[in-house]
């Protein structure tokens, strides 16, 4: 039964990522499915060969572990702030190739072949032979007083600061 379960649960938390993101709410409920699936699980296993652990419920643990190693990462790179500093590592990229043509890096943002998204702001701050600067931040992405975190880019100091 720890199969099925498992099984049944990882296509649960598929379907429901799929289709409605990494939001909270979907977190929770599949958060809250994986827990009964385990307290069944524990309650019903198969006790083993010989009576030696429950077979159900190491399989339903193992599927879980297997899961989250999933859905984290991904659930992660769709915080806003991650999506912030992934538009700066963009930019570092594409100011990367411009120099490579150019000859320097580019003092504005529109000379850059970047796709833009319209949560999130992007601005160079100075761009020479020698380094670039700049910044981003995102709609959703807030200091503990409200207001909105802004993350740096210098290229002379080494990536984002």
């Amino acid at each position: 039964m720890g199969l099925i379960y498992s099984l049944f649960l990882g296509g649960v938390t598929a379907a429901l990522t799929y289709f409605f993101g990494y939001s909270p709410w979907v977190l929770i409920v599949v958060g809250i499915l994986w827990l009964a699936g385990l307290v069944i699980s524990f309650g019903t296993g198969h006790h083993g060969f010989g009576g030696r652990g429950n077979t159900d419920f190491m399989i339903v643990i193992a599927a879980l572990a297997i899961t989250v190693a999933i859905v984290m990462p991904k659930y992660v790179q769709q915080a806003p702030c991650n999506q912030a500093r992934e538009a700066l590592k963009s930019v570092a990229a594409a100011q990367n190739e411009y120099k490579a043509r150019h000859g320097t890096f580019a003092p504005y943002i529109h000379l850059l072949e970047i796709k833009k998204t319209p949560d999130i702001s992007i601005l160079v701050v100075m761009g020479n032979t020698e380094f670039f600067v700049a910044i981003a931040s995102h709609k959703d992405c807030k200091e503990k007083d409200g207001t909105p975190r802004v993350f740096t880019w210098d290229s002379l100091r080494g990536g984002i600061q």
